[in-house]
């Protein structure tokens, strides 16, 4: 329980410096907030994920202070991680394999050191890897149930560890025969979670679980400009569209170009030298077990084939036209990054002398080597640039709008203009408003826009007429600055003014 309190004081003092979340993550507050409302909508916003709103249904009854502590949650998280890795290299191969497998899990999951984005955003991945390793601590523990409610949790975020968890639940329906309905209903939970949130929330099953920031912007459109029509989308429009966007089938060579991604992202998922010596450890562990190898070599051998199935259902998803991302591999990175320090520990304690010694320091010369790149990597992921600035006024303008019913007048509708999902997906959780309410344009689209709230961002932008046609004559729109802040203006369009 101290170090637990230790690692949640560090998060804390950490919500000091000026970070911001990302943009899934604002979905994943809004979605927690629906919830609890019993009006969840997954509609216009990005790929329906059950772990994280397990936890904003409860984090979001705390208002403007629920950033905050999802943030508190996944940062917390990140550093338990470390402990648990230092805890699971321990018990499988000494405390030097618990350090360096807790040092290791810092140069994971890529060369570009993205780790670092995601505990300051608030991304998931720090949750995964803490769930993960608190599961195998649990198995070593002799606590197995216990460990498979762990990876069944860490499967809402990543349905690849679903499989895994199968696995796991397979060998335990053999030995844990009192507990057989329970295994079979935490198996189940997951795909159950999964499969539901996209019904629930207005879209089909699978169209939620295609839905990504990877494949495309999240920007629920209004009409396009050659339509003329500045009226809000419907949410059954909103919703093929969307549907239109996310379905659409990649060609062969683009699933065969993601295939290969994937690939090649795991190969530099951790350096090279941790990468060879996990395998090492994996393979000497099955070679014990042909002589009836201990829990060990076991738990080794079992975590070796996790990581392949993982990345191979990776790679599987890639060719049939799912999204792929290098984050989608820190699970198996992380367990790369525990197996590698156990299979450098196993490695020199076969060893003797000098050629121990010798073993040691090259190890740590090339790791160091390998290291260095992704260390370098580091410094700009915490400037936190994108944290400050005049966006805060924005949104205090736009929150201003709605209190005082301009945003009412304006139809209830807000386009954002040349702005990233981040912004526009913050807008409708501090507004409290749908986020199908909000609409990502490109500055070509505004002339089609009659009626809302737009929020531009760029210097020296005029509000361009609609183009005067047969669907639209002589009609113009009035227009009102509702702030101007930097680089970022708001204005009211076309909307009714108040008598």
């Amino acid at each position: 329980m101290g170090v637990l309190g230790i690692c949640l004081g560090l998060a804390t003092i950490s919500l000091l410096l000026p970070y911001t979340l990302s943009g899934d993550e604002w979905c994943w507050l809004i979605w927690g907030r629906d919830v609890g409302r019993l009006t969840l909508d997954t509609t216009a916003c990005t790929v329906w994920k059950p772990l994280p709103v397990l936890f904003t249904t409860v984090i979001s009854l705390a208002g403007d202070a629920a950033p905050m502590l999802w943030l508190l949650l996944v940062r917390t998280s990140w550093l338990v991680a470390m402990v648990l890795a230092y805890r699971v290299g321990t018990r499988l191969g000494g405390r030097p394999a618990g350090i360096l497998a807790a040092l290791g899990l810092l140069l994971i999951p890529d060369p570009n050191a993205d780790w670092i984005s995601y505990v300051r955003h608030g991304s998931t991945e720090p949750l995964i890897v803490a769930l993960i390793l608190a599961a195998v601590d649990r198995h070593l523990a002799d606590s197995r149930l216990q460990a498979l409610v762990l990876g069944c949790l860490a499967a809402l975020a990543r349905p690849e560890a679903w499989v895994v968890v199968l696995a796991y639940g397979a060998t335990l329906w053999g030995t844990q025969t009192v507990r057989r309905v329970a295994i079979v209903a935490i198996v189940a939970v997951a795909p159950l979670l999964w499969l539901s949130g996209g019904p629930v929330g207005g879209r089909g099953a699978v169209s939620a679980a295609q839905r990504s920031s990877q494949t495309g912007p999240w920007q629920p459109h209004p009409a396009t400009p050659a339509q003329g029509s500045g009226r809000p989308p419907t949410r059954h429009t909103e919703a093929s569209r969307a549907d239109a966007e996310s379905t659409a089938r990649p060609s062969a060579r683009e699933r065969l170009s993601a295939g290969l991604y994937v690939i090649e992202a795991a190969a530099q998922a951790v350096v090279l030298p941790i990468a060879l010596l996990a395998l090492v450890a994996v393979v000497r562990a099955f070679r014990a077990l042909r002589r009836n190898g201990g829990q060990t070599d076991r738990v080794i051998a079992f975590l070796g084939a996790g990581v392949v199935g993982w990345i191979f259902i990776q790679v599987a998803g890639g060719l049939i036209g799912f999204p792929v991302t290098a984050r989608f591999l820190i699970g198996p990175a992380a367990v790369i990054s525990v197996l590698g320090a156990v299979g450098l520990v196993q490695t020199a304690r076969r060893l003797s002398g000098k050629a121990r010694t010798g073993v040691i320091a090259a190890s740590a010369v090339v790791i160091v080597g390998f290291a260095v790149p992704r260390v370098q990597a580091i410094p700009p992921h915490l400037e936190g640039a994108d944290a400050t600035g005049p966006w805060p006024a924005v949104i205090r303008a736009l929150a201003g709008a709605k209190a005082q019913g301009v945003l009412d007048r304006c139809g209830g509708t807000i386009y954002a203009v040349n702005t990233g999902g981040k912004r526009a997906r913050e807008i409708p959780w501090r507004l409290d408003i749908p986020t199908r309410a909000v609409h990502r344009v490109p500055v070509a689209g505004t002339s089609a826009i009659e009626r809302g709230i737009v929020v531009i961002r760029g210097g020296g932008y005029v509000l361009a007429e609609p183009t005067v046609g047969p669907a639209n004559p002589r009609k113009r729109r009035t227009s009102r600055q509702l702030v101007g802040v930097g680089k970022w203006s708001a204005y009211e369009v076309g909307c009714q003014v108040a008598r």
